[in-house]
């Protein structure tokens, strides 16, 4: 059943679900979410299950998407 994606309300409250909906904005493939999705709860849990708001990453654009895509530290304070 990990083939199928799971509905998400109009407009998410929890973190991942709006990391979701942003990447099926822009209807990137499901593998790709996925594979997004897991380096996200990587990088929360190796920070001690903080938000990532609270971490010091600049809100920049597509924020953590772009932080996680483009592997840069430059969006790392």
């Amino acid at each position: 059943m990990d083939d199928i994606r799971h509905k998400l309300q109009a407009k998410p409250t929890r973190f991942l679900d709006q990391l979701r909906l942003h990447i099926r904005q822009q209807e990137l493939a499901y593998k790709t979410e996925q594979t997004y999705i897991h380096w996200v709860k990587r990088f929360i849990y190796f920070h001690n299950k903080q938000h990532p708001k609270n971490l010091g990453i600049k809100a920049s654009g597509t924020g953590a998407l772009e932080f996680f895509s483009n592997g840069s530290s430059s969006t790392y304070a």
